[in-house]
């Protein structure tokens, strides 16, 4: 479904993702801040994730996808009810760190999602 997404997002617009797994099944996209919009728009149409799942670093991202209409060349993409578990969104930095203020984690200690950090 990841190549899905990823292959019919990229022939619609040019290439503007690529995406990766870590060891377990989790996926990673990779774009830029000015098509993160579209991208996230198409894949939380393929995946419908609730938006208490989603951990953004961009204040106003959610809005931003909410504002956005996909091409009509994307308008029949799969739909997998079960959506996402949870849906990250970060930058590009140091990488994973082990942070010891629990308020600056990703993730509540009961593992749910911090939608703003401090």
């Amino acid at each position: 479904s990841q190549r899905r997404v990823h292959g019919e997002f990229n022939s619609c617009l040019g290439i503007k993702a690529a995406y990766t797994f870590d060891a377990g099944p989790n996926a990673f996209l990779v774009t830029t801040r000015p098509d993160l919009p579209m991208l996230l728009k198409a894949v939380m149409t393929c995946f419908p994730t609730d938006p208490s799942k989603c951990v953004f670093a961009d204040a106003g991202l959610l809005q931003q996808v909410d504002g956005c209409t996909l091409p009509e060349t994307l308008s029949g993409l799969t739909v997998h009810q079960d959506g996402l578990e949870l849906l990250f969104q970060s930058k590009v930095g140091d990488g994973p760190s082990v942070v010891h203020d629990e308020s600056q984690a990703l993730l509540s200690p009961d593992g749910s999602p911090r939608l703003r950090l401090p």
